[in-house]
């Protein structure tokens, strides 16, 4: 489960802006996935320096 607090992703699509069309997003997604035109973003990567 998805927690609602959590910044945006890459694409900046927010929690409550996916959810409001969840079904037709993940028609679309599964679509773009059976056609291989699906490419996930790519990781933000955030160093945490150690002490």
């Amino acid at each position: 489960m998805l927690k609602r607090n959590k910044a945006p992703g890459l694409d900046h699509v927010t929690y409550e802006e996916y959810e409001t069309y969840l079904n037709t997003n993940i028609q679309k997604l599964v679509k773009r996935m059976k056609a291989g035109k699906y490419y996930p973003q790519p990781v933000r990567r955030v160093y945490i320096s150690k002490g």
